[in-house]
């Protein structure tokens, strides 16, 4: 297990992840990097802006999905309340991804209007809020009495406890996902009719896990490909359904979206047994980095203490992506599709701690063929994730400092 950190800074990052109660009353200050109240005009006499005194303005935060949480534990908000301008407050609610509570005294309660909670309440009861949704959004209402006053937020933090093998959920959990759904293939091929309105695409000589069927023509009557005769797939049954039936033994040729096999091999295997084709390796993979002099930390306003996190690894992670064909047109569509990938991804969402970390194609391809999947269509490229970060340094629990008390006596000098 470990006790990490999840920040939310309100800068211009974090601007479409805000939803305002009123964006005419309360807004994300692009200049302060702050959530304030917007002031709604100018005091001629004093030049002092005039900010709204309502009660029920807000914003909330898209909710947060870490899949490795298991439980919420600390919550604090930057400035503290000590901070806030006299007449102003934050107050809080915390949303599953459903509903939003607040503390009532003695448990979450759904909230109904004008139920907020304080940071000291977050704080003390945030652990006994249910983590099995495993999605957090967090709400911040703004209030002032004071018209000429404006309470802001610049950060909030939340501590989770995440149960997580870091390179598994990074790679395995997170990159094979993403290369499946990103990079498919589209398939073309003739299949011999046996009549009728339907074929049945399950006893193909190279298996496929097809995603969709795209068309189907009577090639040997319309070689150009005009009419679509595609109808319908049963992904379930592998049969296709036409608009219409066609004559015993029309060659029908049938286009589909074929999603690859993606599999990481972690160590150097004399033979690699393919299952379905087309297929995506990920190996050859060097870690290299250091720890920085980097901090994240929850302190809790009610004890003055602070869970603390010192020196992360900050890792480039590289890894040989290997592509595998049937055949030259194949191999061509997911190099295809690779491009168009790493062309428009330039970030990879860690889906274990919900983090963006930086995506990039750094050797472009070769087709060299691999000893031990001879026989197939190959072709590979090298890929690096960026600014990994790696917290391995156990958290430790700190206390601010209140009063720091001097004390000199006089010496004499010789």
């Amino acid at each position: 297990m470990q006790d990490l950190v999840k920040s939310f800074v309100f800068d211009e990052r974090m601007r479409d992840n805000l939803t305002f109660s009123n964006a005419a009353k309360i807004r994300l200050n692009p200049a302060t990097h702050k959530l304030e109240l917007r002031a709604q005009s100018v005091e001629v006499s004093t030049g002092k802006p005039i900010y709204p005194l309502d009660t029920d303005l807000y914003v909330q935060i898209t909710a947060t999905n870490p899949l490795s949480v298991s439980a919420w534990l600390g919550f604090a908000a930057t400035p503290t309340p000590s901070l806030q301008p006299t007449g102003t407050s934050a107050s809080y609610r915390l949303n599953n991804g459903t509903s939003s509570y607040y503390w009532s005294g003695a448990a979450w309660t759904v909230a109904g209007a004008g139920n907020w909670s304080t940071e000291a309440d977050v704080a003390a009861h945030i652990a006994t809020f249910p983590a099995t949704a495993k999605k957090l959004s967090l709400l911040i209402r703004l209030v002032t009495t004071d018209k000429y006053e404006t309470p802001t937020i610049s950060c909030l933090d939340v501590l989770m406890r995440c149960d997580i093998s870091y390179l598994r959920s990074l790679i395995g959990d997170s990159l094979v996902p993403a290369l499946r759904a990103g990079i498919t293939a589209t398939i073309s091929m003739g299949v011999t009719s046996a009549g009728g309105a339907t074929f049945s695409l399950a006893s193909l000589e190279t298996p496929y896990v097809i995603a969709s069927v795209t068309a189907v023509y009577a090639h040997a009557t319309d070689s150009g490909h005009l009419i679509n005769l595609y109808s319908s797939y049963n992904s379930t049954t592998k049969v296709v359904t036409l608009t219409g039936s066609v004559a015993l033994g029309t060659v029908l040729w049938v286009e589909f979206i074929a999603t690859p096999d993606v599999f990481v091999s972690w160590d150097d295997q004399d033979y690699i047994e393919l299952k379905n084709m087309p297929a995506i390796i990920i190996d050859g993979i060097s870690v290299g980095g250091n720890a920085v002099a980097g901090r994240a930390d929850v302190r809790n306003i009610n004890t003055n203490a602070a869970v603390v996190r010192r020196a992360p690894l900050r890792l480039a992670i590289s890894m040989g992506v290997l592509l595998v064909g049937e055949g030259n047109r194949t191999l061509l569509e997911l190099w295809n599709k690779s491009l168009e990938f790493f062309g428009s991804n330039a970030t990879l969402r860690w889906t274990a701690v919900d983090e963006y970390i930086t995506l990039r194609m750094i050797k472009e391809g070769s087709m060299n063929p691999r000893p031990n999947l001879k026989g197939n269509h190959q072709s590979s490229y090298t890929i690096l994730l960026e600014n990994v970060y790696f917290w391995v340094m156990p958290a430790e629990t700190l206390y601010d400092v209140q009063q720091v008390h001097l004390t000199m006596k006089d010496r004499l000098l010789i």
